[in-house]
């Protein structure tokens, strides 16, 4: 790799690990280029081709991960992030390692993961989601949801939502709400409610080529869908959103040592600091 997209969150400090990058990867003889946003606010020419990048680094948290990964999807491109966030799941490389993490990935000695995503539909609308579509009420009511998976009809839920999440996506709000951790290579869909009113209604892990079908009964204001903490579009009465996994995929380069429930057990410890 000899071309890197720098693509910083700038409410997050990163100034100063920026610069450290640029000087770092300059001195290896790549080049660095920014986003035509960025363009003055550190030294990188404006990448005008997206053919010559092959890495896109990105400064800041799991949340400036999932903006910029919807972003540069179509670009094909694996994505590294230097952690200038909180617990840093997706942009996994803490900063004051930014060089020794440069190294390794000039040298080759990373892994990559390819991920899944979701495929979020409305009517004629189309969303792709990064770790979850989540079907949430008004401020007031409860829903009552039919889940409907390949057509076939599970419990009713009565809840304040239900969540549909990739593996990405699992250690996000859906673990929050208590669903399951699943492996990031994993190309299966969590469905979770959010504070059902019943005791035997659980999460459901299910496959990549299932479709999910949720709809919405009772509503006396329409219900939102909420796609990676955006809303998306309303859902009245008796109108159906579906959820499957999608045929596009994003690549993260992986350069912790350990296994994933190593990682992600240093990241739960962290979770509530």
């Amino acid at each position: 790799m000899k071309n890197f997209l720098l693509v910083p969150n700038f409410d997050r400090n990163p100034l100063p690990f920026v610069r450290r990058a640029v000087d770092f990867l300059r001195a290896k003889g790549c080049s660095v280029f920014c986003q035509k946003e960025d363009e003055g606010k550190f030294d990188a020419a404006v990448c005008v081709d997206p053919a010559l990048i092959d890495c896109i680094l990105v400064f800041g948290g799991d949340g400036t991960m999932l903006k910029n990964v919807k972003k540069y999807l179509s670009w094909q491109k694996p994505f590294a992030g230097i952690n200038t966030g909180k617990v840093g799941y997706l942009a996994d490389i803490e900063p004051e390692a930014t060089e020794t993490a440069l190294a390794a990935i000039l040298d080759g000695k990373y892994s990559k993961e390819e991920r899944v995503t979701l495929r979020v539909s409305i009517g004629d609308k189309t969303v792709i989601g990064i770790n979850e579509a989540v079907l949430r009420r008004s401020a007031t009511h409860i829903l009552a949801v039919e889940i409907k998976i390949n057509g076939q009809r599970v419990e009713p839920v009565r809840a304040d939502g239900v969540i549909v999440a990739t593996p990405t996506g699992s250690t996000a709000y859906n673990l929050s709400a208590g669903g399951p951790i699943l492996t990031p290579n994993s190309r299966s869909m969590v469905v979770t409610p959010v504070c059902a009113h019943s005791l035997t209604i659980r999460p459901v892990v299910i496959g990549g080529s299932d479709i999910v079908s949720l709809m919405v009964k009772n509503a006396d204001e329409p219900a939102f869908i909420n796609v990676d903490g955006e809303n998306v579009d309303s859902l009245p009465t008796g109108a159906f959103v579906n959820v499957s996994v999608s045929e596009k995929t994003f690549t993260l380069l992986r350069l912790s040592e350990g296994s994933f429930f190593t990682v992600l057990r240093n990241k739960l410890s962290t979770w509530e600091q």
